[in-house]
């Protein structure tokens, strides 16, 4: 995660999403968001004065969290979910086994979302053929049974410590 991000919080403490530094400052300046967390040792600085630099911020409204579900649902952590194995090797005549790209299982033209649960870890050459059609269309099925197994919200070794004591725990 780049050192710029700030994890944005809702009114109860649920992480919303990442925002830049630039766009946490002017909600906190406008009085949006509380700074619930500081980084350490680094501070924005004006010409007449000195602001901390903010790691986690809390929205002071409740906004519903729609987007929270694919939050830290990256292209990383779901190949690490996944083991960097294609989830196609048990059906696909042309599996290279080893993963490198993330595919969705019911394809966002077929009203797919990128929910972690439609998100799997995918060889190129299965994601390719597989194109934007679906398992039940190929004949193909999934290696892994269930998509849907734990997936934390993040990877608690790529977050900074301040984020830490504000995200759910890896399973």
């Amino acid at each position: 995660m780049a050192n710029d991000q700030v994890l944005v919080l809702n009114v109860s403490y649920e992480p919303v999403i990442l925002i830049h530094w630039h766009r946490a400052i002017c909600l906190v300046m406008a009085e949006k968001v509380t700074v619930e967390a500081v980084e350490d040792g680094r501070a924005l600085r004006s010409a007449t004065a000195e602001f901390p630099y903010p790691a986690v911020v809390r929205l002071r409204r409740y906004v519903p969290a729609t987007r929270a579900s694919s939050l830290g649902c990256s292209r990383r952590s779901v190949l690490r979910r996944d083991g960097f194995l294609c989830a196609y090797r048990a059906s696909s005549p042309v599996c290279a086994t080893r993963a490198a790209s993330v595919d969705h299982v019911v394809p966002r033209s077929r009203g797919g979302g990128d929910e972690p649960t439609n998100l799997v870890a995918a060889c190129v050459p299965c994601n390719q053929l597989k194109a934007n059609r679906t398992l039940r269309e190929l004949g193909w099925s999934l290696h892994r049974v269930d998509p849907a197994h734990a997936m934390p919200l993040f990877d608690l070794e790529d977050v900074p410590v301040a984020w830490r004591p504000f995200l759910p725990v890896a399973a």
